[in-house]
């Protein structure tokens, strides 16, 4: 047997839950973050809500309203971001944990700068671009080019209460988002599934999928060994496109579903599912839905012969994190996924499995956390 054949059958084990996945299609955006400490009455002068999204803010406005009120211009802060992205971030620990085992391919939109370009747009595209060629072994970022624009960039404020509670407002310059990537042509693969990542935000319009969508989409159609990574990615997401949402679970040979405590439970009531439970068995593909509860841990609900099973994790104090928590459900869900590629099932055991799956990525999740406080 040729060497790169038996390279290929050692991605993961056949024998273990999720099968043997060789590859990775991604249709996502990735994100330059910012991570801003601030107070709740700076994040109320910007016009943010304590916590959660704002995208109707133009470049020229954040530019103002930061400079009015930290004093500081926010161009001076771009050194300090990093890549980011839902789904991106949950490929990025994936890829690290998998050490270039399996082909994890990105398709992004990419922002090029040129003579129209504003200040803010050339830092985060000469940032952001210089990052994106250096990242870890089996990512492969493929960048889809759009001059004259920025690449999208988040800027996270964090605040702490008198109780110690943490508050973040995430502001989104969307830049060439819109633009979006071009056609990708279905990779074929014959050594095992393919896992095709997408955010549920790329479904949110129920007359028609976004480019990314459709990429998405077409990787499903094109075979039956697939494994479909839907991540919620907000509440409008699941408001708006649970159709969609369906649309791509019928098409799946397998599927899963990550989100957090309020859409998860929005999800099951535009189904009209009582449970988790009903929901996975109403799509024959879900494998796992995995509901995070922030700071509380998470429940991991998954099939295994025809039975549909639930297992929590509580955080214990010494794990729970303080400081920035932007994607931390991300990694948490690529570590999950990682441990999952390499579990053999005991059918006399696998809740206890579970369990100690969900703890490593507790674990996980709190030391890249860490890493991330001390490089800020």
């Amino acid at each position: 047997m040729p060497e790169d054949a038996v390279a290929n059958d050692c991605f993961t084990s056949p024998e273990s839950i999720l099968g043997k996945i060789s590859s990775c299609q991604v249709f996502t955006l990735a994100t330059l973050d910012i991570p801003i400490q601030a107070t709740s009455d700076q994040i109320w002068a910007m016009g943010l809500e304590p916590n959660g999204w704002r995208d109707d803010i133009s470049e020229e406005g954040l530019l103002a309203h930061y400079k009015r009120v930290f004093g500081e211009s926010l161009v001076e802060k771009i050194e300090s971001g990093r890549p980011g992205g839902t789904t991106f971030s949950t490929m990025r620990e994936l890829s690290r944990r998998r050490d270039g085992t399996i082909d994890i391919n990105c398709h992004v939109p990419v922002g090029l700068s040129g003579a129209d370009t504003s200040i803010l747009a050339n830092s985060v595209n000469t940032v952001f671009n210089g990052q994106l060629g250096c990242l870890d072994n089996g990512l492969n970022v493929y960048p889809h080019e759009h001059e004259n624009t920025m690449s999208p960039l988040v800027v996270s404020f964090t605040s702490t209460d008198e109780e110690g509670r943490q508050h973040r407002s995430m502001v989104l310059i969307p830049g060439c988002k819109s633009l979006g990537i071009a056609e990708v042509q279905p990779a074929q693969n014959d050594n095992g599934k393919t896992i095709v990542a997408l955010d549920a935000y790329e479904l949110i319009d129920p007359e028609k999928l976004t480019i990314y969508g459709q990429n998405a989409e077409r990787a499903l159609l094109a075979s039956e060994e697939n494994f479909l990574l839907l991540g919620l990615g907000g509440t409008d997401a699941v408001e708006n496109g649970y159709q969609n949402i369906a649309r791509l679970l019928d098409i799946s040979g397998e599927s899963a579903i990550s989100g957090n405590e309020e859409e998860i439970p929005l999800l099951l009531e535009k189904y009209g599912c009582a449970d988790t439970s009903e929901l996975i068995q109403r799509f024959p593909s879900l494998r796992f839905v995995l509901e995070t509860h922030g700071k509380d841990g998470a429940t991991l609900y998954y099939r295994h012969q025809n039975e549909v099973s639930a297992v929590s994790y509580v955080l214990p104090e010494e794990e729970k994190f303080v400081g920035d928590t932007t994607n931390a459900g991300d990694i948490f869900l690529g570590v999950m996924l990682s441990e999952l590629m390499d579990l053999v099932p005991d059918p006399e055991n696998i809740e206890e499995q579970l369990a100690s799956v969900l703890h490593t990525a507790s674990l996980e999740t709190l030391a890249r956390l860490q890493e991330k406080g001390r490089n800020s």
